[in-house]
């Protein structure tokens, strides 16, 4: 039927890794039996969560730390014996962030995975949170670069999905120009953005959600698990199964539109988001031969949140 056969992606891009070069096969694969059943279980080819599940204690052996699944990638059109089929050319699926100095974690902290059938779960309030929870006074306004006020009357109506959108939008203003232009943060822009605009959008982000919801809530549960896949696990962002774990929460960078986009299986559940699910969707450049990398806490620890 098909007088050509698939020409393995490392052929045409010699820089993509043995697991993509796989991945991207067996998503490609003739035999519907062949290929994965689910988004999910595709994407745990790319970023198998059982295999790179690592404490700080490993991970502080090396120049980075195990992170999200933001997935950068390009639908092209291919022909293949009169039937068109979509490709799904994966150019890199992030791995880590840079591990600062302020990073508050421990090196020898070690916390097992949670049982599956409450991974998803919110994170019962600590008896202690009170205190260890300080109300955020907001900054001056001649301090701040961001007109926040759209998102505000997001976030006090509820309105969580929009107010997802309104965070990613105003922080590419607030970072620079070049991070506008092009959807995405520059990251030259984003190693400078204000640690006022962080931490008065983490404020809003808190006040209305009661503290369940901002920056400050997804860094108190990292500092808590100590773990970034035990993280998202407990956030809602992965769920784990008895095949592995599968990425629940993904967005890509659309190249045309220079919007960064929920992949429409892998969103979450805006009405009624988990503790510290939100904000979400957040996208950086990738530098030339690098991997997509989730870089918020960089600036949780820069700013000191």
């Amino acid at each position: 039927m098909f007088d050509e056969e698939l020409v393995p992606p490392q052929q045409l891009n010699p820089s993509i890794s043995d697991r993509i070069n796989q991945a991207i096969l067996k998503g490609m694969a003739l035999e519907p039996e062949d290929r994965p059943s689910l988004m999910g279980e595709w994407l745990g080819l790319l970023a198998p969560l059982t295999q790179t599940n690592r404490n700080l204690e490993e991970v502080d052996k090396k120049p980075t730390l195990p992170l999200f699944i933001a997935i950068t990638s390009l639908l092209k059109n291919r022909s293949i014996g009169g039937i068109t089929a979509f490709i799904l050319l994966v150019v890199g699926v992030p791995t880590g962030i840079s591990l600062l100095p302020q990073n508050p974690l421990q090196e020898d902290a070690s916390i097992p995975i949670p049982p599956s059938d409450n991974s998803t779960s919110p994170i019962e309030t600590p008896t202690d949170k009170v205190t260890e929870t300080k109300t955020q006074e907001p900054p001056s306004a001649e301090l701040l670069r961001g007109d926040y006020s759209r998102l505000e009357n997001f976030l006090k109506q509820k309105k969580w999905k929009e107010a997802d959108q309104e965070t990613y939008q105003v922080m590419l203003k607030v970072a620079g120009s070049n991070s506008e232009a092009q959807g995405r943060f520059n990251l030259a822009e984003w190693q400078n953005f204000p640690c006022p605009d962080f931490k008065e959008i983490d404020r809003l982000w808190s006040e209305a959600s009661n503290g369940r919801l901002g920056f400050s809530v997804q860094n108190r549960i990292l500092d808590k698990l100590r773990d970034y896949h035990l993280l998202y696990i407990r956030i809602g962002w992965v769920k784990e199964s008895v095949s592995g774990n599968n990425w629940e929460v993904a967005w890509y960078y659309n190249q045309e539109t220079k919007t960064a986009e929920y992949i429409p299986q892998l969103k979450l559940d805006f009405d009624d988001p988990l503790y510290g699910q939100l904000p979400a969707k957040l996208e950086w450049e990738t530098p030339e031969g690098g991997e997509p990398l989730d870089r918020r806490f960089e600036a949780v620890y820069r700013c000191r949140l």
